[in-house]
């Protein structure tokens, strides 16, 4: 969201701490309030929810942590209550989970743990639950302000990413240049050296399912590599590393380079060579891919 606001992007850190300090103090202030009226397993769930909500590190697929911790709160008793708490701290395998779906299809759905107790949830919420009786006016506040906030937010989630905004992208520095993941086009000088051709960059890129790897070696020739995203984005400048004798080397990891492009700029700032259609034509083969030759493994 921070970045589809086409904010400086050294002023997102700091927003992005503030709106995570006012969602955990929201979030532990509701949790706290929850516990003095005698409802620690909703301040539990409602403290797990905003640690997704506020994480940088949460995935999608952690976010179906919150639809579990509501069933929770539906069917916390007895076997399904159990059941329920070992799915969300237990993974299970393709497997035991299609184990289990036949075991639910072989139970006639009348005689399923929870069956009765779905029947008999609308009477209880009837009965002054949680959609029961008139909201207060602080009620009603609150749920303004929430729907408010929540139509806020997805209006900018699906505002289109400003060009060149890529949260995923890393440029790898001397230390990771041992770690055979980022540097995986040659290894050691000589390797290096053959590997090398009479182009100012020789790149080879691996796809991975949610980035790409892009690794190569520089000539003497280059003393600044940079690479836009996207078109009218901003460069970034990608570190060239001297990790043995030799050819530099270099690595960093976009989210995609479908429309990237790489420029080498000679000591003088002239730009001496530029990849785009090599770096899309690279994009479109899944193994590491020597630019201007066949396709090679790592």
């Amino acid at each position: 969201m921070l970045l589809r606001l086409g904010l400086d992007p050294a002023s997102l850190p700091l927003l992005w701490a503030t709106l995570v300090a006012v969602v955990c103090a929201v979030a532990l202030l509701r949790a706290r309030h929850l516990a003095a009226h005698g409802r620690p397993g909703h301040a539990a769930v409602l403290v797990g929810c905003a640690t997704v909500a506020a994480s940088p590190v949460s995935w999608t697929h952690h976010q179906i942590w919150p639809v579990l911790a509501a069933m929770l709160l539906i069917g916390a008793d007895g076997v399904a209550g159990a059941a329920l708490l070992v799915t969300m701290v237990v993974s299970l395998g393709g497997g035991a989970q299609a184990g289990l779906a036949h075991l639910r299809d072989a139970v006639p759905a009348r005689e399923r743990p929870g069956a009765r107790r779905r029947r008999a949830l609308p009477r209880r919420l009837r009965r002054g639950g949680a959609g029961g009786g008139r909201r207060g006016p602080a009620a009603r506040g609150w749920l303004w302000l929430g729907t408010t906030a929540a139509l806020a937010v997805a209006f900018f989630a699906v505002q289109p990413l400003p060009a060149g905004a890529d949260p995923t992208f890393k440029a790898y520095a001397l230390p990771d240049a041992g770690d055979p993941c980022y540097f995986f086009v040659c290894r050691g000088a000589l390797e290096c050296a053959a590997y090398g051709t009479d182009a100012p960059v020789t790149f080879g890129v691996r796809r991975e399912r949610t980035k790409v790897q892009v690794n190569g070696v520089v000539s003497p020739a280059v003393a600044r590599l940079e690479c836009h995203s996207a078109p009218g984005g901003a460069p970034r400048v990608i570190p060239l590393l001297a990790p043995h004798p030799g050819p530099r080397t270099f690595s960093f990891r976009p989210a995609t380079i479908a429309h990237g492009r790489l420029v080498a700029y000679a000591a003088d700032g002239r730009p001496i060579a530029t990849y785009d259609e090599e770096l899309a034509a690279a994009f479109d083969v899944s193994a590491a891919r020597r630019n201007g030759g066949s396709p090679v493994g790592p």
